[in-house]
Protein backbone atom coordinates (compact mmCIF):
# COMPACT_ATOMS: atom_id res chain seq x y z
CA UNK A 1 0.00 0.00 0.00
CA UNK A 2 1.09 3.44 -0.59
CA UNK A 3 1.58 5.97 2.28
CA UNK A 4 -1.54 7.79 1.46
CA UNK A 5 -3.60 5.01 2.49
CA UNK A 6 -2.05 3.82 5.41
CA UNK A 7 -4.37 5.57 8.40
CA UNK A 8 -3.67 8.00 11.10
CA UNK A 9 -4.63 5.34 13.87
CA UNK A 10 -4.82 1.54 14.29
CA UNK A 11 -7.54 0.19 16.87
CA UNK A 12 -6.15 -3.87 17.59
CA UNK A 13 -8.81 -6.03 18.97
CA UNK A 14 -7.34 -9.71 20.01
CA UNK A 15 -10.39 -12.01 19.65
CA UNK A 16 -10.56 -15.45 21.16
CA UNK A 17 -14.35 -17.07 21.07
CA UNK A 18 -16.00 -14.05 21.25
CA UNK A 19 -19.31 -14.78 18.81
CA UNK A 20 -21.67 -13.47 22.01
CA UNK A 21 -20.58 -9.86 21.82
CA UNK A 22 -18.11 -9.04 19.33
CA UNK A 23 -20.15 -7.63 16.69
CA UNK A 24 -21.52 -4.76 19.06
CA UNK A 25 -18.29 -4.02 20.23
CA UNK A 26 -16.99 -3.85 16.16
CA UNK A 27 -19.75 -1.58 15.69
CA UNK A 28 -19.06 0.80 18.23
CA UNK A 29 -15.69 1.40 16.51
CA UNK A 30 -17.09 1.37 13.04
CA UNK A 31 -19.70 4.22 14.00
CA UNK A 32 -16.46 6.40 15.24
CA UNK A 33 -16.69 10.41 13.95
CA UNK A 34 -12.88 9.86 13.93
CA UNK A 35 -12.80 7.76 10.51
CA UNK A 36 -9.64 7.77 9.50
CA UNK A 37 -8.84 4.23 11.21
CA UNK A 38 -8.04 0.87 10.46
CA UNK A 39 -9.16 -2.26 12.66
CA UNK A 40 -6.99 -5.27 12.78
CA UNK A 41 -8.73 -8.01 14.34
CA UNK A 42 -6.89 -11.05 15.30
CA UNK A 43 -8.94 -14.48 16.22
CA UNK A 44 -7.17 -16.77 18.81
CA UNK A 45 -8.07 -20.00 17.31
CA UNK A 46 -11.54 -19.78 18.32
CA UNK A 47 -13.95 -22.83 17.96
CA UNK A 48 -17.41 -20.90 18.04
CA UNK A 49 -18.77 -18.56 15.87
CA UNK A 50 -16.03 -15.55 16.45
CA UNK A 51 -14.11 -16.47 12.33
CA UNK A 52 -17.28 -16.37 10.48
CA UNK A 53 -18.24 -13.50 12.11
CA UNK A 54 -15.12 -11.45 11.63
CA UNK A 55 -15.19 -12.75 7.81
CA UNK A 56 -18.28 -11.42 7.46
CA UNK A 57 -17.64 -8.08 9.11
CA UNK A 58 -14.99 -7.37 7.08
CA UNK A 59 -16.41 -8.18 3.89
CA UNK A 60 -18.61 -5.22 5.12
CA UNK A 61 -15.85 -2.88 5.68
CA UNK A 62 -12.67 -2.26 4.34
CA UNK A 63 -11.39 -0.94 7.53
CA UNK A 64 -11.40 -4.01 9.29
CA UNK A 65 -8.20 -5.66 8.75
CA UNK A 66 -8.39 -9.49 9.82
CA UNK A 67 -6.17 -12.17 10.69
CA UNK A 68 -6.17 -15.73 12.38
CA UNK A 69 -3.87 -17.07 14.34
CA UNK A 70 -2.98 -21.06 13.59
CA UNK A 71 -3.00 -22.12 16.84
CA UNK A 72 -3.73 -20.36 20.25
CA UNK A 73 -1.07 -18.48 21.34
CA UNK A 74 -2.34 -16.80 24.15
CA UNK A 75 -4.22 -13.68 25.38
CA UNK A 76 -1.03 -11.59 26.01
CA UNK A 77 0.93 -12.99 22.48
CA UNK A 78 -2.42 -12.06 20.76
CA UNK A 79 -2.60 -8.74 22.10
CA UNK A 80 1.01 -8.19 21.15
CA UNK A 81 0.22 -9.45 17.27
CA UNK A 82 -1.97 -6.72 16.70
CA UNK A 83 0.46 -4.44 18.13
CA UNK A 84 3.03 -5.54 15.85
CA UNK A 85 0.32 -4.72 12.76
CA UNK A 86 -0.13 -1.77 13.68
CA UNK A 87 0.45 0.91 11.16
CA UNK A 88 -1.17 4.37 11.89
CA UNK A 89 0.76 6.97 14.16
CA UNK A 90 -1.97 6.52 17.06
CA UNK A 91 -2.50 3.17 18.22
CA UNK A 92 -5.31 1.39 20.70
CA UNK A 93 -6.46 -1.45 21.88
CA UNK A 94 -9.85 -2.75 22.34
CA UNK A 95 -11.42 -5.86 23.86
CA UNK A 96 -14.26 -7.73 21.75
CA UNK A 97 -16.43 -7.04 25.13
CA UNK A 98 -16.46 -3.25 25.52
CA UNK A 99 -18.46 -0.76 23.96
CA UNK A 100 -16.98 2.81 22.84
CA UNK A 101 -19.02 5.93 22.60
CA UNK A 102 -18.43 7.74 19.44
CA UNK A 103 -16.68 10.18 19.82
CA UNK A 104 -13.93 8.23 21.96
CA UNK A 105 -11.02 7.91 19.39
CA UNK A 106 -11.90 11.49 18.46
CA UNK A 107 -11.16 12.94 22.04
CA UNK A 108 -8.57 11.02 22.47
CA UNK A 109 -6.35 12.03 19.37
CA UNK A 110 -7.34 15.81 19.38
CA UNK A 111 -6.41 15.49 23.24
CA UNK A 112 -2.39 13.84 22.41
CA UNK A 113 -2.23 16.12 19.47
CA UNK A 114 -2.52 19.41 22.24
CA UNK A 115 0.13 18.16 24.25
CA UNK A 116 3.08 16.87 22.87
CA UNK A 117 4.54 16.00 26.04
CA UNK A 118 1.46 12.91 26.47
CA UNK A 119 1.97 9.62 25.42
CA UNK A 120 -1.34 8.36 26.07
CA UNK A 121 -5.62 9.77 26.57
CA UNK A 122 -8.08 7.94 27.84
CA UNK A 123 -11.50 9.03 28.97
CA UNK A 124 -13.90 8.41 31.93
CA UNK A 125 -15.33 5.27 32.22
CA UNK A 126 -18.79 3.26 32.83
CA UNK A 127 -18.36 -0.40 34.05
CA UNK A 128 -21.44 -2.85 32.74
CA UNK A 129 -22.07 -6.83 32.59
CA UNK A 130 -25.14 -6.77 30.25
CA UNK A 131 -26.69 -3.95 29.06
CA UNK A 132 -25.26 -0.40 28.42
CA UNK A 133 -27.91 1.09 30.05
CA UNK A 134 -27.55 -0.44 33.87
CA UNK A 135 -23.85 1.12 32.84
CA UNK A 136 -22.83 2.75 36.20
CA UNK A 137 -19.86 5.40 36.27
CA UNK A 138 -16.18 4.06 37.22
CA UNK A 139 -14.89 6.62 39.97
CA UNK A 140 -11.05 5.76 39.57
CA UNK A 141 -9.45 7.98 37.33
CA UNK A 142 -5.62 7.81 36.22
CA UNK A 143 -4.24 10.92 34.82
CA UNK A 144 -0.49 11.13 35.41
CA UNK A 145 0.56 15.00 34.93
CA UNK A 146 4.06 15.14 36.08
CA UNK A 147 6.98 16.46 34.28
CA UNK A 148 9.33 14.30 35.43
CA UNK A 149 9.19 10.79 34.52
CA UNK A 150 10.38 9.86 38.02
CA UNK A 151 7.13 11.52 39.96
CA UNK A 152 5.18 10.17 36.81
CA UNK A 153 6.59 6.77 37.50
CA UNK A 154 6.09 7.06 41.29
CA UNK A 155 2.25 8.51 40.47
CA UNK A 156 1.38 5.47 38.99
CA UNK A 157 2.32 3.26 41.01
CA UNK A 158 -0.19 4.94 43.37
CA UNK A 159 -3.04 5.05 41.54
CA UNK A 160 -2.85 0.73 40.05
CA UNK A 161 -5.34 -0.08 42.71
CA UNK A 162 -8.28 0.05 39.90
CA UNK A 163 -8.99 -1.24 36.75
CA UNK A 164 -6.26 -0.84 34.36
CA UNK A 165 -9.07 1.32 32.12
CA UNK A 166 -5.86 3.11 30.32
CA UNK A 167 -4.58 0.44 28.55
CA UNK A 168 -7.76 0.63 26.59
CA UNK A 169 -6.86 4.77 25.63
CA UNK A 170 -5.10 5.79 22.97
CA UNK A 171 -1.93 6.16 22.72
CA UNK A 172 1.38 6.86 20.03
CA UNK A 173 2.17 3.93 18.05
CA UNK A 174 5.71 4.88 17.98
CA UNK A 175 6.39 4.71 21.67
CA UNK A 176 4.51 1.86 22.45
CA UNK A 177 6.56 -0.32 19.82
CA UNK A 178 9.59 1.14 21.96
CA UNK A 179 9.05 -0.52 24.71
CA UNK A 180 10.07 -3.60 25.95
CA UNK A 181 6.78 -6.39 24.14
CA UNK A 182 3.89 -6.91 26.94
CA UNK A 183 4.80 -9.91 28.80
CA UNK A 184 3.55 -13.76 29.50
CA UNK A 185 2.74 -13.16 32.84
CA UNK A 186 0.76 -12.13 35.31
CA UNK A 187 0.13 -8.45 35.39
CA UNK A 188 2.01 -7.67 32.66
CA UNK A 189 0.26 -5.07 31.08
CA UNK A 190 0.78 -2.91 34.22
CA UNK A 191 4.83 -3.50 33.63
CA UNK A 192 3.98 -2.20 30.13
CA UNK A 193 2.04 1.11 31.33
CA UNK A 194 4.80 2.12 33.74
CA UNK A 195 7.20 1.90 31.42
CA UNK A 196 5.04 4.12 28.85
CA UNK A 197 4.77 6.44 31.74
CA UNK A 198 8.40 6.85 31.96
CA UNK A 199 8.20 8.10 28.29
CA UNK A 200 5.11 10.78 28.78
CA UNK A 201 2.31 11.99 30.54
CA UNK A 202 -0.91 10.36 30.68
CA UNK A 203 -4.03 12.72 30.07
CA UNK A 204 -7.31 12.26 31.00
CA UNK A 205 -10.30 13.28 28.63
CA UNK A 206 -13.03 14.32 30.61
CA UNK A 207 -15.66 12.40 29.13
CA UNK A 208 -17.40 8.99 29.93
CA UNK A 209 -16.86 7.71 26.79
CA UNK A 210 -15.68 4.14 27.64
CA UNK A 211 -18.49 1.31 28.46
CA UNK A 212 -16.03 -2.02 29.87
CA UNK A 213 -18.04 -5.29 30.44
CA UNK A 214 -17.43 -6.74 33.71
CA UNK A 215 -18.85 -10.49 33.44
CA UNK A 216 -17.65 -13.80 33.59
CA UNK A 217 -17.85 -14.57 30.54
CA UNK A 218 -15.56 -11.30 29.18
CA UNK A 219 -12.11 -10.39 28.73
CA UNK A 220 -11.38 -9.30 31.91
CA UNK A 221 -12.04 -12.31 34.01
Amino acid sequence: MNDRSIPSLSVGMPVYNSAAWLETSISSLLAQTYGDFELIVSDNASNDGTVDLCARLAAQDRRIRFVRQPRNIGANRNYLAVQRLARGQYFKWAASNDWCAPTFLQRCVAALENDSAAVLATPLAYTFEQDLRDARPYEFELELNADSAVDRFRQYFLQTSGLNNAMNGVLRTAVLQSCQPLGVFGQADIVLMAELAMHGKFVQVRERLFYRRIAPAAATS
